[in-house]
Formats: C-alpha cells, sequence, structure tokens
C-alpha cells in the first residue's frame, strides 16, 4: 500500500479576495502576520491497489487563539 502526505496552505486576503495556494509554510506565516486568512490542509493520498485510491483531506483555519501554535 502507498501512502503519500503533504500540506497545503490557501491564503486568502480579505480586502480584496485574492487568494492562493501554497506548499510553503514561511509564505503562510507572513501571509498571516499581513492579516491574511490562512487556511492549512493536510492530504493523504492512499492507494491500496492499482485500482482503488482514496484521498482524505484535513483542514485548519489559523486563527489569533495565543495557544495556537504555527
Amino acid at each position: 500500500m502507498k501512502t503519500q502526505t503533504f500540506v497545503e496552505y490557501e491564503l486568502v486576503d480579505p480586502v480584496s479576495n485574492l487568494y492562493i495556494t501554497t506548499e510553503s509554510q514561511v509564505e503562510a506565516v507572513d501571509s498571516f502576520e499581513k492579516g491574511w486568512l490562512v487556511y492549512e490542509h493536510h492530504n493523504t493520498i492512499t492507494i491500496p491497489s492499482p485500482f482503488v485510491s482514496t484521498r482524505e483531506v484535513v483542514s485548519v483555519k489559523w486563527n489569533e487563539n495565543p495557544y495556537y501554535e504555527v
């Protein structure tokens, strides 16, 4: 069984509604510090056989919670 996991960041400017998707955590932190909304997506793709594949996406929105660690 083959499994691949990767993280994507969706960066949204609340003023212009512009959004960017990136895999760079540094770019996500910079955008978050500028006041952009940041959504972190953890993608897991599993291929148990040549005929079947599954994809699981877990998303979390970064917020101003002082206990949240980037």
